[in-house]
């Protein structure tokens, strides 16, 4: 059966590699969606092999393992953006949902220009029916010149919050603009599905 599209978000988890480019890759499919893995590059070894190691576990939906490796990373390397947000996403997988904030914001003042902060913080909140938060996040992201798969992210979760206010013409209009951006056939599905189903919100 299919999920209720709005309660579902883009979240994007980050692995590492050698290289600084805007490669990308499936890490693992969460609720229909891909979640995209881009290169990173690590200053350490050890926490760059950890952080494979712990996003594997992830793979195998084995989240408590995750975080261990995660946090051996991060001490290690506990000024690396993707390891803090690595750390807040497995935590939120685990209900463990204290330090959350605190991570996401150690994020922005690490790398206020990393996209991936602003679309996970940005659902976190969006799920905790934070929503004038999540919107001025989202759009926060938007400014700081994401590529295009972000942009996909960055707007869908905007489509999201929108519709959960009942806001349907802002709704729609996010969500094309998600279309638009998108590179990914699986989740251009989903998008068309979410389209189809605020128009039919919109009718009622």
């Amino acid at each position: 059966m299919r999920i209720l599209l709005l309660i579902i978000t883009f979240l994007t988890f980050f692995s590492c590699n050698k290289s600084n480019d805007d490669s990308k890759k499936i890490v693992y499919l969460d609720n229909q969606h891909d979640i995209i893995n881009f290169n990173y590059k690590f200053k350490n070894s050890i926490a760059s092999e950890l952080n494979s190691l712990a996003l594997k576990k992830v793979e195998e939906n084995n989240n408590f393992e995750a975080k261990k490796l995660f946090e051996k990373a991060y001490k290690i390397e506990n000024d690396n953006v993707v390891l803090i947000n690595n750390l807040a996403l497995v935590n939120v997988r685990l209900n463990q949902k204290n330090n959350v904030e605190e991570l996401y914001k150690k994020a922005f003042l690490v790398d206020s220009n990393y996209i991936g902060s602003y679309i996970n913080y940005g659902d976190f909140l969006n799920i905790h029916s934070r929503f004038d938060e999540a919107n001025k996040i989202l759009l926060k992201g938007l400014d700081k010149n994401p590529t295009n798969q972000q942009k996909t992210s960055l707007y869908f979760n905007l489509s999201l919050i929108m519709g959960k206010q009942k806001q349907y013409e802002f709704a729609l209009e996010y969500a094309h603009y998600a279309l638009d951006n998108s590179q990914n056939e699986n989740q251009k599905k989903e998008i068309n599905y979410l389209i189809e189903f605020i128009k039919r919100k919109m009718q009622k």
